[in-house]
């Protein structure tokens, strides 16, 4: 799964999902602010800024009305705003409005190619979209930026990428920069361990699942590696007791029923 699209400024995550109404508000070359006893005036680019973040910040509520408000107002002063039309294609694909949210990516990456979080947030989408070519082009850029302060979950978005499309050796190198750049992405271990598995390592596999196991949370396909490296090294409690786990807590997981598939309904755990 990859980390989802995030607002320029806060690297916040974006992943709800409700309904847009376009609202507009006046636009002007400037408008000015009262602040006690004297009035500033705000230049258009300032402007601009305030809406962008007010609308971030409702995006972050999940509330896409006012965001877009923001926006559309945000929009109707600089059309050509890099941040403003990442911000509209955020709140268009949270929305489901693809086709909207992928125009004003490509028109946030003309106005700005420099923009990281526009093109890894546009990569995502693309991802997102089953389109993993064109999602990896994307990322390979996007890790290109050494500043960017998304770096590491870039390299754990493009390693699932290159999974997606049989570079395992590329995604192998992606997954361990992910988790040298931050020990705090744990899913690399794991994607780690099930390359060096798919590769016939499994002593390395297993080096990097008992890491993930100190630090990583459970899950369907956590428990389904366990269970394959406990197969061949003929860890029986083991096996059991990731397969108990995986049919207790992910009953209609993918996993599951790949396990059921193979072993029938043998989970019985014989450890003590």
């Amino acid at each position: 799964m990859l980390n989802c699209p995030v607002v320029r400024r806060t690297g916040a995550a974006i992943c709800s999902v409700i309904v847009v109404l376009l609202a507009t508000l006046g636009a002007s070359g400037c408008v000015t602010e009262t602040q006690s006893a004297y009035t500033k005036e705000v230049t258009t680019e300032d402007a601009v800024q305030s809406h962008v973040n007010a609308a971030m910040e409702y995006l972050r509520q999940g509330d896409t009305e006012n965001a877009m408000r923001h926006l559309k107002s945000a929009y109707d002063r600089d059309p050509d705003s890099a941040e403003v039309n990442n911000g509209m294609a955020l709140v268009f694909q949270v929305t489901g409005e693809k086709e909207l949210a992928e125009e004003h990516y490509k028109i946030a990456l003309r106005a700005d190619r420099d923009m990281t979080s526009a093109r890894n947030n546009y990569a995502v989408f693309l991802y997102s979209e089953g389109r993993y070519p064109e999602a990896c082009k994307q990322m390979r850029k996007v890790i290109e930026d050494t500043l960017y302060e998304g770096r590491a979950s870039a390299f754990q978005n493009l390693g699932q990428c290159e999974l997606k499309i049989g570079e395992f050796d590329a995604a192998e190198s992606a997954f361990e920069r992910a988790y040298a750049l931050n020990r705090r992405q744990h899913q690399a271990l794991l994607e780690l361990s099930y390359i060096n598995m798919e590769q016939g390592d499994y002593v390395t596999a297993q080096k990097y699942y008992s890491q993930y196991r100190k630090v990583g949370p459970k899950s369907s396909r956590s428990l389904y590696i366990g269970i394959q490296l406990a197969e061949y090294f003929e860890d029986e409690d083991a096996r059991a007791s990731y397969a108990l786990a995986l049919k207790n807590m992910y009953p209609t997981s993918e996993e599951y029923v790949r396990y059921r598939n193979e072993h029938g309904n043998d989970t019985k755990y014989k450890g003590n």
